[in-house]
């Protein structure tokens, strides 16, 4: 149920999962184990037609999901630090920093924070909008917002 649950909310995602028992309850037994298949129905990508689209051309097309990857393997490793981050300098903990330390700190915070602003930002250049999500509101917000506050400062 959690699986079904957890994938409910996934756009273009359908679940249709059975228990050992539910499956074998409706299973014609008489039949040979190797005539049993399982269809598997995919969605294209989101934008796979659009991408096709603006570059027809399949080398510029690579290179172009290429660096929209690799830009999103990057916000995903800032996001992951600010999430290390919070998890770290928990309102107690940051209390205990001398000035130098919470200086430092917000100077980390402020890197991953440009970082995952002007990665984002290109990419809202690149792709342009998509449909049903907002770009600006990014994971590093709500992550550094809590550790901001919690110390009294702001960027």
């Amino acid at each position: 149920m959690q699986i079904r649950d957890a994938i409910a909310g996934i756009p273009y995602a359908k679940a249709e999962i059975e228990s050992i028992s539910e499956a074998t309850a409706h299973r014609d037994v008489n039949l040979p184990r190797s005539t049993l298949a399982t269809l598997v129905e995919s969605n294209p990508p989101l934008l796979a037609e659009r991408i096709k689209h603006s570059f027809p051309d399949a080398n510029q097309r690579s290179k172009f999901v290429n660096a929209s990857m690799f830009l999103c393997q990057d916000d995903s490793a800032h996001a992951w630090a600010l999430n290390k981050l919070a998890d770290r300098y928990t309102p107690q903990n940051l209390a205990l920093l001398s000035a130098d330390e919470n200086f430092k700190l917000h100077g980390i915070l402020a890197d991953h924070i440009a970082a995952l602003r002007g990665d984002v930002g290109h990419l809202q250049r690149q792709l342009g909008p998509l449909p049903d999500y907002d770009l600006e509101t990014s994971t590093a917000s709500a992550v550094t917002g809590d550790l901001l506050s919690a110390s009294g400062a702001s960027l």
